[in-house]
């Protein structure tokens, strides 16, 4: 079948055959309504995040950006993904990662922590692997009081749910 690959950068992409090129910011309404347009619901098999803050060097004010940006990308992740997909984030390991790891691990049945060869050797930044998106369907039953005394069983249909109950991402 015919592939889709769709790149969102907060900075002019040069264009790049066979991509759909985004340029705005994740956190803006109006890109993350573009890029919802442009994948038309289509299930997606990788969402890959290399997003990072721009660092001050301030661990205090970097590391709670880099989660924050990180989070926004696993939201994605659980909205689109198709129950094959992976899901592939950098993050910075410090405050927030290990709490931001066990959320990655809600969601996904796998998950692996890489460290790039290309990465400095005390760098904190690591990429995480989540594989297997863990899905399932509630099949809600709605009970009607039938007038001749019986019940009758009235199914509502199917709601996608995930084991961990969120709120829904800001751009659906």
């Amino acid at each position: 079948g015919q592939g889709r690959i769709v790149g969102l950068d907060i900075l002019p992409i040069e264009a790049i055959d066979g991509v759909h090129c985004v340029q705005g910011d994740f956190r803006e309404e109006s890109v993350m309504a573009e890029l919802s347009r442009v994948l038309e619901n289509i299930p997606v098999h990788v969402v890959l995040s290399d997003m990072a803050p721009n660092l001050t060097g301030n661990k205090a004010i970097d590391q709670p950006a880099s989660i924050y940006l990180a989070e926004l990308a696993l939201e994605m992740a659980e909205a689109v993904l198709s129950p094959e997909g992976c899901f592939v984030v950098k993050v910075f390991q410090g405050e927030g990662f290990d709490d931001y790891k066990r959320e990655v691990g809600q969601l996904f049945s796998k998950v692996l922590i890489r460290k790039p060869k290309a990465s400095r050797p005390r760098s904190k930044e690591v990429y995480i692997l989540g594989i297997e998106i863990q899905r399932y369907y509630i099949a809600f039953i709605h009970l009607t009081r039938v007038v001749n005394g019986n019940t009758a069983i009235r199914s509502i249909p199917h709601i996608k749910t995930t084991p961990k109950k969120k709120a829904k991402p800001h751009w659906n």
